[in-house]
């Protein structure tokens, strides 16, 4: 949580334009899942993968998440 409770409304800053594919104009996603979005079928295949480790590392969830917390 910040300490400092301060708000600024600034409207009238200039925002980018969003980022566009230069091959077909439509708007670029992050390469993140989103929430009830399945993994790439290979990304899968390497994250199960992760069972045969020893030692494995997490960071950045809070690992409630189905599947990545099975």
């Amino acid at each position: 949580m910040h300490e400092c409770e301060y708000v600024e409304d600034r409207p009238g800053e200039a925002l980018p334009d969003l980022p566009r594919c230069p091959k077909c104009a439509a708007l670029l996603r992050p390469d993140v899942v989103w929430f009830e979005e399945m993994l790439p079928p290979g990304v899968w295949r390497e994250a199960c993968l992760a069972t045969r480790c020893d030692c494995f590392l997490v960071a950045g969830t809070s690992a409630v998440v189905y599947p990545a917390a099975g």
